[in-house]
């Protein structure tokens, strides 16, 4: 018989930032002056449901996040390993028993070679007042998977008795024109490493991975 716990948005209002919002100056030359023009982005997005099933072989963590902001933004899902299998961002903190879950970008380790290019995550437009979901499938014992690229050191397994709490952190871009011109151009593919450079825009002559603003949810176990 399987063991059932459903906890149910603990915690959601702590949502915290890592780092600050994503500030892009841009200078515009006149003939008497120079004026500098400071654009914000701080997406408001809310975590709605956050539900932990525990299960024999498994863990399913059900999340729902809210687009509270007038502007629509991208949020990144559906994340994919470098050897192509669709695993979960998963890395633990073993001194503070916290289990962190990313839909996220991470930067490329300097002793990455290969493969890089192959792990990725995949934008959806989330507009005014919507919402996305999904219900996430944890087989147990769960690996370390963070930095997500195949030839990491030899990837830890984790305690799932020894996990107190889960941070789910989700990257969220701006609907910027740069951006949008990325994933409309990729023609087998819409996924994103963060790595690709902007073209246009607000952003233009940045990376992907540096109009990210990464949101942090905690849930506690009881």
């Amino acid at each position: 018989m399987s063991k059932s716990i459903n906890l149910i948005a603990i915690l959601i209002s702590l949502c915290t930032f890592v780092g600050t919002s994503l500030k892009v100056k841009s200078q515009t030359n006149r003939k008497s002056d120079t004026q500098k023009n400071e654009y914000t982005f701080s997406p408001k997005i809310k975590a709605v449901k956050l539900n932990l099933n525990k299960q024999i072989d498994e863990w399913k963590l059900d999340i729902e996040f809210q687009n509270f902001d007038s502007e629509s933004v991208l949020i990144l899902t559906n994340p994919i390993q470098s050897n192509g299998k669709s695993i979960p961002y998963l890395n633990f903190n073993e001194k503070e028993s916290i289990l962190d879950f990313g839909l996220r970008f991470y930067s490329v380790p300097d002793y990455l070679i290969v493969d890089a290019d192959q792990a990725g995550l995949l934008p959806e437009l989330l507009q005014p007042k919507s919402s996305w979901g999904k219900v996430f499938a944890l087989k147990l014992p769960m690996f370390q998977s963070v930095p997500p690229y195949e030839n990491l050191p030899l990837q830890k397994k984790i305690d799932d008795n020894k996990i107190k709490q889960i941070n789910i952190s989700i990257g969220i871009l701006p609907n910027d024109d740069g951006i949008k011109e990325i994933i409309e151009n990729r023609i087998y593919s819409h996924y994103l490493n963060g790595r690709e450079i902007i073209q246009k825009g607000k952003f233009k002559g940045k990376y992907v991975i540096e109009t990210q603003v990464v949101l942090t949810f905690n849930l506690k176990l009881l």
